[in-house]
């Protein structure tokens, strides 16, 4: 269960990049109010 599969860690780095997506805009639309 501890191994890494090219398949799975491209899945996460994928889900990663959509959430620090969403919070970079989140703090963009912050800052510019």
């Amino acid at each position: 269960m501890n191994h890494k599969t090219p398949k799975n860690s491209q899945g996460f780095t994928l889900i990663e990049m959509m959430v620090a997506v969403s919070i970079f805009l989140k703090r963009l639309c912050l800052i510019s109010s």
